[in-house]
């Protein structure tokens, strides 16, 4: 069990590090290419990463379920 919870601590951080990233405001303000720059990472860097993420627990989950 101390290695399923570790395995979701490790979950929670990566997850948290992928949502620390993406902090976009609301508009472009002084510097339109970077804004636009940051738009493409999340969407095409941080958005896949948490799909694998979600998908990573939810076969964890899942497995652990029908293993109880």
């Amino acid at each position: 069990a101390a290695c399923g919870e570790e395995a979701l601590l490790w979950i929670a951080v990566a997850v948290s590090g992928v949502l620390a990233m993406t902090g976009i405001p609301d508009e472009p303000g002084t510097s339109p290419a970077l804004w636009r720059d940051m738009l493409l990472g999340v969407h095409y860097v941080a958005a896949p990463v948490m799909l694998v993420v979600f998908v990573a627990t939810a076969r964890y989950e899942l497995r652990r379920r029908a293993d109880a």
